[in-house]
């Protein structure tokens, strides 16, 4: 792999994970003849091992020619003109993949994902010609606007921090940001301004990681660093994202690390502030200039200065923070050693009285004893009672849950959110507070924070006309309805009922929101999942099918209790619970309606 540096290894001179393969059944198998779960792992260790393990891309003349844009991913759901209700939309995970394609531009996204991913650093140099490739996403005018604006607030938005003489300090005030403030820490002091979240203030941010959300499969956030020329903010340390740095305006210098051991490759939590006595020595010191990028998966060390005579601006991406195996594992032996518990009794027996006595590291080379030797066999014979009951797909049902609990409220196309806002209920949707259009400072240096005042004012007056305006839903032969989003939308099985998650009620800001969870009927479950199925086409809202139930499931005797009248009636009454769960997901915009021609 191309590289910028030495490869020494953190900690020394030596890389800790030279010989990290050997003891690989895979180095002696080859990788044909290996287990999936052996050459994922042996794709990290690689990674680590490699003397030289960064890759790294510089963009031609050639692939300028074929750049991608930024896109339009900020202008989705935001008023434009809408297309015809019956042209399929852009799915959105095409438009997610469109969106990683620009994020890595000129490496293929499966190139990144083989090659990189969770394995190695990549930077990708564009700046020779193309540094304006990412204009428009975030600019020093953007933030000084929003600053201006009074919409910015200490810790909530903004944090001013420092790395002098080792130590890493925050300096944050009270209160909203003043302008005169931020410039002093700047200018005069030599502090950095880190925007927390800054997706909930511009929407270029926010329409990128919506798109980028569904092109990870996972829960994508970000925040900027504006660090003055020649100071550094923050002190070495590891992540536990996968951060994508995005540079968009001047230059920093950065340093990146190998992980210090084999307990901190892929982190589930972020490191301590790293002394540089700690680290050893980069394998990568490279300028990152605007247009360019630079990835970091968990677990590397990292650290940067601004160039002299130079401030320097960047977005952070994060991606795919503790959404790993692991944890779909854990959800899985949880819920089968529960079922287990459930059905056998023999788990819910206390523990021997000489427990103590038999087993724990104390008596691990107690081989000989017959007593331990039995318990150990309980014991496994237990544990694969449980494992046997293993249901993967629950677990990734909740895993699933997770993500929609975290992510963005989506984007959807112009169209979907015409036919949202005509039925969605607004008093439901208050909480989503999709960022405006953004505020930038005036040639004069004053605020457009006025005009911003207005244009709220006319967003909050249309919200209360909207209020009044949202009709009723009535149902007739030519009603029609689909999902609003893909992979906005889960349904589960529990307890005997169905539940539906949606993320068309989040926040803008991380679970800053009430879970969206809906609760019906086990009868409506196939008119869910024909919905999720047929996406993005329309189903009749009066043929979605609906689950047959046993009389005796609903508590009565069909024979004694009922009469034909009745059984004539189920089938109405289960299409009025079926309409009633439609009608609830549309009011929440997880289900768009309307009428054919």
């Amino acid at each position: 792999m191309a590289a910028a540096a030495s490869s020494a290894g953190a900690g020394g001179s030596e890389n800790p994970f030279a010989g990290a393969m050997e003891g690989l059944k895979i180095a002696a198998l080859g990788k044909s003849e290996a287990t999936s779960v052996e050459r994922a792992g042996a794709e990290v260790l690689e990674a680590l091992s490699d003397p030289d393990p960064v890759v790294d891309i510089e963009m031609s003349a050639d692939d300028y020619k074929r750049a991608p844009a930024l896109g339009s991913w900020d202008k989705l759901g935001a008023g434009e003109k809408a297309g015809s209700p019956s042209e399929p939309p852009e799915d959105p995970r095409e438009v997610g993949n469109k969106a990683l394609e620009w994020l890595l531009f000129p490496m293929p996204v499966d190139a990144f994902f083989r090659d990189c991913w969770e394995q190695r650093p990549l930077i990708i140099r564009r700046h020779e010609v193309a540094p304006d490739f990412n204009a428009g996403l975030l600019s020093l005018a953007d933030i000084r606007g929003l600053i201006e604006a009074g919409r910015l607030t200490y810790e909530d938005d903004l944090d001013v921090t420092s790395y002098k003489d080792g130590k890493r300090s925050t300096h944050n005030g009270t209160g909203v940001v003043p302008l005169s403030a931020a410039l002093d820490n700047l200018e005069n002091r030599g502090r950095s301004l880190r925007m927390l979240c800054p997706h909930a203030h511009l929407r270029p941010i926010y329409g990128l990681l919506s798109a980028l959300e569904d092109g990870f499969g996972a829960f994508t956030g970000s925040n900027s660093y504006l660090t003055p020329a020649g100071t550094q903010g923050f002190a070495p340390h590891y992540d536990d994202i996968e951060a994508f740095l995005v540079q968009t305006e001047g230059a920093k210098r950065w340093r990146v690390y190998r992980p210090l051991s084999a307990s901190t490759v892929l982190p589930r939590f972020s490191s301590r502030n790293f002394g540089q006595e700690d680290i050893g020595s980069p394998v990568l010191e490279a300028e990152l200039r605007t247009g360019d990028l630079l990835y970091l998966p968990r677990g590397w060390i990292h650290q940067a200065v601004a160039l002299p005579g130079c401030a320097s601006l960047h977005l952070t991406v994060s991606t795919a923070m503790r959404f790993t195996w692991k944890d779909l594992v854990s959800l899985a032996l949880e819920a089968a050693v529960e079922a287990a518990a459930a059905e056998d009794p023999a788990l819910n027996r206390t523990l021997p009285r000489n427990m103590m006595d038999l087993l724990g590291v104390m008596r691990a080379d107690d081989d000989g004893d017959k007593d331990r030797a039995a318990l150990l066999a309980h014991a496994k014979e237990l544990v694969a009672t449980a494992v046997g009951l293993v249901d993967t797909d629950a677990a990734a049902d909740q895993m699933a849950r997770r993500f929609l609990r975290q992510r963005l409220p989506p984007l959807v196309d112009p169209a979907t959110a015409a036919m949202q806002a005509e039925y969605t209920d607004p008093a439901v949707m208050e909480s989503v507070a999709l960022p405006p259009p953004p505020v930038t400072a005036t040639a004069a240096g004053s605020s457009s924070s006025s005009a911003a005042a207005a244009s709220s004012a006319a967003s909050a007056a249309a919200a209360d006309e909207d209020a009044a305006s949202v009709g009723p839903l009535e149902f007739g032969p030519a009603s029609v309805v689909r999902l609003a989003h893909p992979r906005a939308t889960r349904m589960t099985v529990e307890a005997g009922e169905c539940v539906v998650y949606h993320a068309h009620t989040n926040s803008v800001r991380f679970e800053g929101a009430e879970e969206g969870r809906l609760v019906f009927d086990i009868a409506v479950a196939p008119a869910v999942e024909a919905l999720v199925r047929s996406y993005p086409g329309w189903l009749p809202a009066l043929e979605l099918p609906v689950m047959e139930v046993d009389s005796e499931d609903e508590g009565g005797d069909s024979e004694e209790d009922g009469d034909e009248d009745e059984d004539e009636a189920k089938p109405d009454s289960g299409r009025a619970v079926v309409l009633g769960m439609v009608e609830e997901l549309v009011r929440e915009g997880a289900l768009v309606l309307r009428t054919l021609a």
